[in-house]
């Protein structure tokens, strides 16, 4: 595989089409089409979505959010998140980097709180594996 940081988008999204294509079982990387949704259009198992994510996290360097993650409309999408972020080891990836907003509630300010009304302070909780 190659260093993250010598990723460009071509490269991006030829390494992401060959992960998702191992993950679907039995879809050739060549029949993986960036404009459809990585989580309804493959019929990979949530299971096997959370193993995919684990492991472009580790491929490209970057931490995914839940809220990034599960906002992305297709793969596409995710080519633009992480070619905002190449090279970037161990870095969060954020919704602006993709050129979209975070969803509704998504935490603000400092990484992973935001504070509730009535002034409680919440944590956002990461759902993966390590």
């Amino acid at each position: 595989m190659q260093e993250t940081s010598s990723f460009d988008r071509t490269a991006i999204e030829s390494t992401l089409k060959e992960m998702v294509a191992e993950e679907a079982g039995g879809v050739d990387s060549d029949g993986i089409d960036t404009a459809k949704s990585l989580f309804y259009d493959y019929g990979i198992p949530s299971i096997q979505l959370l193993v995919l994510r684990e492991n472009i996290e580790r491929v490209f360097g970057v931490h995914l959010s839940d809220a990034d993650w599960f906002g992305l409309g297709s793969l596409d999408a995710l080519v633009d998140l992480l070619d905002g972020r190449k090279g970037a080891h161990g870095t969060h990836a954020s919704a602006s980097k993709a050129g979209r907003r975070s969803p509704p509630g998504a935490p603000t300010g400092e990484a992973g709180r935001r504070f509730a009304r009535g002034a409680v302070l919440q944590e956002e909780i990461e759902v993966g594996m390590s």
